[in-house]
């Protein structure tokens, strides 16, 4: 059964806060805080260190069901992507701020990313470029996305909102109740 053995890779001890693993386990990425992003794409087994990916103070990473689209973003920077299965890193657009989540689609094309204490953004090209949706600022802790990526969820602390449209326009969500949420997912 799987699950039940674990074996230590030995990747020294570094301080990973987020990691992200394609649909089939092959490609998987983790970032440290305050370091870089490591990928593997043999199940986990070997490591290697992105090409080109900076030290950052990460916060998460997203990876699309094949694992060729990533996107990371950054503590109070901006959000870089990946098309080579996180190998090669380039900076988006997005403004450089207080980052809290990202989310992304099966396909990776559909991405947003939430901000505490500021708004929700969207990309509806593979991370490469950012726009602001008109979700009011909050304190977002946690956002996610449908498989197709045209249903989001975000939290707050005091809010739950969706989407229904790839992230572009949000509403309060009827069962609206002040959460404390730090985190969510869905299916």
């Amino acid at each position: 059964s799987l699950g039940v053995n674990w074996t230590d890779i030995s990747l020294n001890e570094r301080n990973y806060n987020s990691i992200a693993t394609s649909s089939s386990g092959k490609y998987c990425s983790t970032t440290v805080q305050g370091g870089v992003i490591y990928n593997t794409t043999d199940y986990g087994i070997t490591w290697t260190q992105s090409n080109n990916a900076p030290n950052a103070n990460w916060k998460k990473i997203a990876i699309s069901a094949n694992g060729q689209y990533q996107s990371a973003c950054i503590q109070n920077g901006s959000i870089m992507h990946s098309s080579d299965y996180g190998v090669n890193w380039l900076t988006s657009n997005a403004v450089a701020v207080n980052w809290s989540d990202i989310t992304i689609s099966a396909s990776g094309k559909y991405q947003s990313a939430c901000v505490n204490v500021g708004n929700i953004s969207y990309s509806n090209d593979f991370g490469v470029t950012w726009t602001q949706s008109n979700a009011p600022s909050d304190t977002w802790s946690a956002i996610s996305m449908s498989s197709k990526g045209n249903l989001q969820t975000a939290v707050s602390l005091q809010h739950i909102y969706r989407s229904t449209d790839y992230g572009v326009t949000w509403s309060v969500s009827s069962g609206d109740i002040i959460t404390n949420a730090t985190s969510m997912i869905m299916s």
